[in-house]
């Protein structure tokens, strides 16, 4: 697992929403994945060279689920050591800064 200092940076292009939640693509800020963005078609995260899916982020006051595409996508979990995108899963609690 890498440390703090070494993870990538992910850096969402943002789309304010009219409520609360906000998203966009976001772009990975890393040494081995320099300006690739995120993709998550599969329901798997990965980098990949262009834009792909759009997350959404919904504020829940206090922390944020991030969702595949729209506020009603699949919710972001972590399976194993891996985040995915999951159908009818508990979603994950996410701070933002």
């Amino acid at each position: 697992m890498q440390s703090p200092a070494e993870a990538p940076r992910l850096l969402p292009s943002s789309v304010p929403a009219k409520d609360d939640n906000w998203g966009g693509y976001v772009r990975v800020e890393s040494a081995t994945h320099q300006g690739m963005w995120i993709d998550s078609k599969d329901g798997w995260i990965k980098a990949v060279p262009n834009k792909a899916d759009p997350l959404t982020f919904v504020d829940k006051f206090g922390h944020y689920e991030i969702r595949q595409k729209s506020a009603t996508g699949r919710p972001l979990v972590l399976q194993g050591s891996r985040f995915r995108f999951v159908s009818g899963a508990e979603p994950g609690r996410f701070q933002v800064f």
